[in-house]
């Protein structure tokens, strides 16, 4: 171990839980400071097997253990139905609480994040084991304790530690510790520790009572005189352990720290299930001696505290050993009296306790701490039960300990982090995300984040957009809204959801193909960038690098321009000196591309109208920045040399008509032919004066601009340009396709001088470029540049499925249309890296509301094998009870958005063999193998990711297919695997094989 990682300090920094009488960490917090329990009697959806009444006493249960959304982890539900439910509530508990993290789940993947998960027993696996004839594939894998490390690992790519830790009722404490451990010695920087406990059995019950340890009354009563034994609970905990720097210390979202621990085993003592009172002694000043902690410096103990009086003396005996002489007694208590012993998930759920006491500054009361056992003698020992909430210092120390049946004793030291006091925040501009796995997921968990935002400061809103971004955008079913402030965020969330208006990323569809358009001039106006600069830091950023790129004298003028405060001075700039008006068009496009890359969105294709080229150049590659910025002050000056003659006007008239009505004239010409019936004219002030008058019905509208550009007009500029460049362009090639309004075609030629100079007097032919543009199928059309110019043009020419946007609104603009581009890529499917839309103060993780897992769409097994527990109520006969005994409904998979499921399915069976029937026979056999719905399987539908084929149901696959679609012979299994991609890949080669084909 080096020196390095022998000193990292570890913290937790994320919890999720379900414990009896509380879903969720917050309704947890309130049950402790409340005083309240989840103990209940037993749900009628428990056992199996008969019990004689009463011989089962009441205990704390979980609501809805069998609710699993196994569809979101890409499981189908004939897997999951195999899984055992404490597999299931770890991988779901595992993604809150990396939310809650503020740690995206899918950023982890790759890494060496650890798990570790503790566990006592599994009553699923008992069940299993019991009934050989009900095994199959997936049952084994479900059943084994070592998958429900091993399943978050998988489901979440890990590639650290994964290992199931059972010491008995000390197992998830250990776990706690152990990757504690790994963190420290750098065998992981995260580490997700879980424990879990689902009691589907009354066979521990029965051995709990058989050797006097069970509660009559089902209440474990810590330290107090009517304790009377252990009364069980069941539930699942899960935190997250990181490194703790500065920076995660900063960001407010710790809830303690990780001190230090130490691990220890009775010996040979008393008893193999019998507590050491001796080996709990040295268990506890080893782990003060690791944390560098003394007794005196403990401010609370989150006991053991089974609430038997043997193990209850002892306890208290071993604490007086340590904590006695004290000036101030030690308080302490124990969350078994609010949830019950929860065996493999006793530890964690002591842990957690501890960890919302530190970070609240409040120790809960211990229930039954009133009625004392006197017997004890706990105030002699340095110790004093907590009877009511008490305040605790900013860096309180904990203690919490834990005790396993077999003689495993763990202790472990946390210390409150203070809250830091954050920077306030200078962002006012938000995208808020949300993405399920399905619609019906997304509307409730839209519903969740607004209700989160109504109840943040608008100082927060960017934070919290930004921790939206984070932890919220990975799904393929998104929803985004780009705001101003947190009032109209939350107003337009509302909106979307009562509209039900939530764009889908079906898995088959491809990602966004995004065309960059960059506008021409003549659209510049003075201060066009001030608000989009100032809210949106990336685009700030490249503005000030593409402002290095020109002399500081022009820089200067262009920061003006765009950046200052309209004055007369600079709207008479931008309307007549080319010299500053075109570096500045350059650096505003130069800007928006580079910031929309900074945020992952890069174009398939460029188009660049007049000098909207440069830039668009610039971004494929062929134009070094430098050499471009060049370019666009040696442009500008020869323009600006020119005398001040001729002008333009904009007519709706196709290029052949606008060529008829010019005839053989050659004081005017086709500047632009920007679509089938508009056209740019270009001449002489007197030609341009006439042709106005002449096609007064075509709605003339004159151009504010000095020159007739793109004219015989400006051949000079272009000669002069060509001169003053001599040597000092090369020949760049675009690396992405480019779209050349020059030539009105795409092309692959290099963009040298010749090129250039040619541009300056040749007509824009943008109509011709857009067509062969819009024929490579684009999804979305970017306008860089200051308005909406071409992408409205481009409406001219059809696309009407095509999305288009702009990030500016001339003058009007504020920043939140480049918000709102961002917004809408996303949603259509575009992966975005969030950052760069938020200040560095706002880039600091904060705890969102977790993730609503869709229970209602799924129907799966609370027991092995399918089988439902017997009824508790009137008798039932057997021919109901075979009725009820179903194994798992077919749901809606995440790709078949807005489908019914199809409760009556046509059998499977073998009929005359065309295309259309290998087509249902394929779809009908995954479905049943799956567990899917056939009327709800897409052909587009992605077999692995979608349904959840693995190996085993592959194999099957091939099997049943080879029968009922009668191939030639069975596929071989490697051949048939290359062909499990989608559903209609799989078909198409049913379809060969059926045939004879290879």
């Amino acid at each position: 171990m080096d020196t390095h990682s022998r000193h990292r300090r570890v913290g937790v920094v994320g919890i999720d839980c379900v414990f009896p009488g509380a879903s969720g960490r917050e309704q947890f917090w309130e049950l402790l400071v409340r005083g309240e329990h989840g103990i209940s009697e037993i749900p009628s959806t428990r056992w199996l097997v008969p019990d004689a009444p009463g011989s089962v006493p009441p205990a704390g249960y979980i609501d809805d253990p069998a609710g699993f959304d196994c569809s979101f982890f890409g499981i189908n539900p004939t897997e999951a139905s195999g899984m055992d439910v404490q597999q299931r509530l770890v991988l779901e508990a595992a993604w809150r609480a990396c939310e809650d993290a503020g740690i995206a789940p899918a950023s982890l993947a790759g890494t060496s994040t650890g798990v570790y998960a503790g566990v006592m027993s599994s009553d699923w696996t008992a069940l299993n084991v019991a009934d050989p004839a009900a095994m199959s594939p997936h049952l084994g894998a479900g059943s084994g304790q070592c998958m429900i490390a091993n399943r978050v690992s998988y489901h979440l790519d890990l590639r650290g530690p994964s290992m199931s830790v059972d010491t008995a009722c000390s197992s998830s404490l250990v776990a706690f510790y152990l990757a504690a451990q790994a963190i420290r010695a750098g065998d992981c920087d995260v580490a997700l520790v879980a424990g879990v406990n689902v009691m589907l059995s009354p066979a521990l019950p029965a051995f709990y009572s058989s050797t006097g340890l069970s509660a009559p009354d089902g209440r474990s009563k810590p330290f107090s005189a009517g304790a009377n034994g252990i009364g069980r609970g069941e539930g699942v905990g899960v935190v997250v352990l990181r490194v703790l720097d500065d920076q995660v210390e900063a960001s407010g979202t710790v809830y303690a720290e990780v001190l230090g621990g130490r691990v220890g085993h009775d010996g040979r003592s008393n008893g193999l299930t019998a507590p050491s009172k001796w080996a709990q002694v040295d268990v506890l000043r080893r782990a003060l001696d690791a944390g560098d902690v003394c007794a005196g410096d403990v401010d609370f103990l989150e006991a053991h505290g089974t609430g038997t009086t043997l193990g209850d003396m002892i306890e208290a005996n071993a604490l007086g050993e340590v904590f006695s002489g004290r000036a101030v007694p030690c308080l302490m208590g124990s969350v078994k009296g609010n949830v019950g012993h929860l065996e493999g998930a006793a530890g964690i759920a002591g842990a957690i306790k501890a960890c919302l006491a530190l970070e609240h500054r409040i120790l809960p009361p211990s229930l039954f701490a009133v009625d004392e056992n006197p017997k004890l003698g706990l105030a002699d020992k340095g110790l004093s039960l907590a009877t009511g909430p008490t305040r605790l210092p900013a860096r309180a120390i904990a203690g919490v300990s834990s005790f396993g049946m077999g003689g495993t004793d763990v202790h472990m030291l946390l210390r409150g982090v203070p809250t830091p006091r954050l920077r306030p925040s200078g962002s006012s501009i938000g995208v808020v995300t949300v993405s399920a796995a399905t619609p019906a997921a997304l509307s409730v968990n839209i519903a969740r984040v607004a209700e989160y935002l109504d109840g943040v400061s608008d100082s927060d809103f960017a934070r919290v957009s930004r921790g939206t971004n984070l932890v919220k955008s990975d799904r393929r079913v998104r929803l985004a809204v780009a705001a101003p402030d947190r009032r109209t965020a939350v107003a337009q969330l509302r909106t979307r959801l009562r509209d039900h208006v939530a764009s889908g990323l079906p898995p088959n569809r491809v990602r966004p193909r995004v065309a960059f358009l960059f506008t021409g001039q003549g659209s510049l106006t003075a201060g066009v960038a001030r608000r989009l600069a100032s809210s949106i830091p990336a685009v700030r950023t490249h503005v000030d690098r593409a402002l290095t790129l020109f002399p500081d004298d022009v820089a200067a003028t262009v920061e003006q321009l765009l950046l200052g405060p309209p004055t007369e001075e600079t709207v008479r700039v931008v309307e007549t000196d080319s010299a500053s008006s075109q570096p500045a068009m350059f650096v505003l496009q130069y800007a928006l591309t580079g910031a929309y890359s900074d945020l992952g969105i890069r174009p398939a294709a460029v188009l660049g109208h007049s000098i909207g080229e440069i830039a668009a150049a610039t971004i494929t590659g062929a134009l070094p920045p430098e050499a471009a910025a060049e370019l666009v002050l040696a442009r500008g000056r020869a323009m600006r040399d020119l005398p001040e003659t001729g002008a333009m006007s904009s007519v709706e008239m196709s290029v052949d008509a606008a060529r008829e009505w010019i005839g053989s004239r050659t004081d005017v010409v086709i500047a632009a032919d920007n679509g089938p019936a508009r056209v740019v004219l270009a001449g002489t002030g007197a030609a341009i004066e006439e042709a106005e008058r002449a096609l007064d019905g075509r709605s003339p509208r004159r151009l504010a601009v000095t020159h007739a550009f793109h004219s015989p007009l400006v051949a000079g500029a272009g000669a002069a340009f060509a001169r003053s460049m001599e040597g000092r362009i090369g020949r760049g090639v675009p690396g992405i396709p480019f779209f050349s309004t020059l030539r009105g075609a795409k092309i692959a030629e290099a963009l040298d001088l010749v090129y250039w100079s040619e541009q300056i007097s040749a007509p824009v032919q943008f109509r011709t470029a857009l067509a062969e543009l819009l024929a490579t199928e684009p999804t979305h059309l970017l306008e860089i540049g200051p308005r909406a110019v071409l992408t409205s043009l481009s409406a001219e020419q059809g696309g009407a499925r095509i999305t288009r946007l702009a990030p500016l609104d001339g003058e009007r603009s504020t920043g939140i249309e480049f918000a709102y581009s961002v917004a809408r890529l996303y949603e259509d499917g575009a992966d975005v890296r969030w950052d760069g839309l938020y200040r560095p103060e706002d880039v600091v993780p904060v705890r969102m509301p977790v993730y609503e897992f869709d229970h209602d769409q799924h129907v799966l097994p609370l027991y092995p094998g399918g089988r439902l527990p017997q009824s508790r109520g009137p008798e039932v006969s057997e021919d109901d009870r075979s009725a009820r005994d179903t194994s798992v409904e077919q749901v809606v998979p995440p790709s078949a958005t807005g489908i019914s499921r199809d409760d009556s399915p046509e059998p499977v069976g073998v009929v005359s063999i065309d295309t259309r029937d290998i087509a249902l026979i394929v779809r009908e056999t995954i479905g049943e193998i799956s567990g899917y719905a056939t009327s709800v399987i897409e052909e587009g539908a992605r077999l692995r990711e979608d349904l959840g084929f693995d190996s085993i149901l592959a194999m099957q696959l091939a099997d049943r297919l080879a029968e009922r679609v009668r191939f030639d012979e069975p596929p071989e299994i490697t051949e048939f695997v290359e062909s499990l991609v989608t559903v209609d890949t799989l078909i198409e080669f049913a379809v060969r094989r059926s045939e004879g084909k290879r």
